[in-house]
């Protein structure tokens, strides 16, 4: 297509950080980035929209190298992504019990004090 900004990413025409390129698929990184590690993945063959796309084959596929991206930190490519912490369950603080003006005392001396005139 020959106004897709895509297409000429794909064919050199715009120049891109590409990361990795792989059976039909490319991946580059984006020029206005919203996350630190931010990726465009996208068929080498010109795809209107997702809408538009009718192989099966092809979806799996551009899943999957995006799933391979993320899993390996895109080691072949020449961007170095950060590689993901994995999650470390949070400790829990302590219970602790609110304080109040009763911690400690027995219940008839609250009760005593709470009571007027008695």
């Amino acid at each position: 297509m020959a106004g897709c900004v895509f297409c000429k990413i794909a064919a050199g025409e715009i120049p891109a950080t590409i990361v990795k390129r792989a059976d039909g698929m490319m991946a580059f990184q984006d020029l206005n980035p919203q996350a630190p590690t931010h990726l465009l993945v996208i068929p080498t063959d010109h795809l209107a929209s997702l809408n538009d796309a009718r192989d099966p084959q092809l979806l799996g596929r551009l899943l999957g190298f995006a799933r391979d991206l993320a899993r390996d930190g895109c080691r072949d490519g020449a961007a170095r992504l950060p590689r993901r912490r994995e999650h470390q369950p949070r400790r829990r603080p302590d219970r602790v019990s609110p304080t109040s003006a009763s911690a400690g005392r027995p219940a008839d001396d609250v009760a005593a004090r709470l009571a007027p005139g008695v």
